[in-house]
């Protein structure tokens, strides 16, 4: 069974004119990157990662498997492939489940008091983000929910948790 492997790194703007022209030379050389128009900070994750939910329901709507992966992290392509048998369930994600946001009311990941003002579920399981494993039939259904939840800027658990 031949698969097609398609690696694309999601970006968004940066204030640098040299590292833009290197992006851009990048995407003419390489056609591998989607650019969205904000700016690329740790505080705009959310919509890098709704922009790459759009981007595949546009471009690759048929597509079987989604592998996100942090920049910082290593991931085994050619393991993952050989392990997709058993990873075959339609309607899927595969990922490091916490089950606690009580997080976000302090430190780091803290979140305005406005935000629990949503009649939200506190707190709910979500996948850290460092690698996720998603069918493709689950890309679509994220994309239209992002489009009617209220934003947090806290990406994992907005984008797998709450959508």
């Amino acid at each position: 069974m031949a698969l097609e492997v398609r690696v694309v790194f999601l970006l968004g703007l940066v204030n640098d004119t040299k590292i833009q022209e290197y992006i851009q030379q990048e995407h003419i050389k390489y056609c591998d990157t989607v650019q969205g128009n904000f700016i690329d900070s740790y505080h705009n994750l959310t919509h890098k990662g709704v922009m790459g939910l759009r981007w595949i329901t546009e471009h690759c709507s048929n597509v079987k498997y989604v592998v996100k992966v942090d920049d910082d992290v290593i991931f085994d392509m050619w393991r993952f492939l050989n392990y997709l048998g058993s990873f075959s369930e339609g309607g899927s994600i595969l990922c490091d489940v916490i089950n606690y946001g009580w997080i976000f009311r302090k430190g780091k990941w803290e979140l305005d008091n406005e935000i629990f003002s949503h009649n939200w579920l506190w707190p709910w399981p979500y996948c850290r983000g460092f690698i996720v494993i998603l069918t493709g039939d689950v890309i679509q259904p994220l994309f239209e929910a992002a489009n009617t939840t209220p934003f947090i800027w806290i990406d994992d658990a907005y984008l797998f948790g709450y959508l």
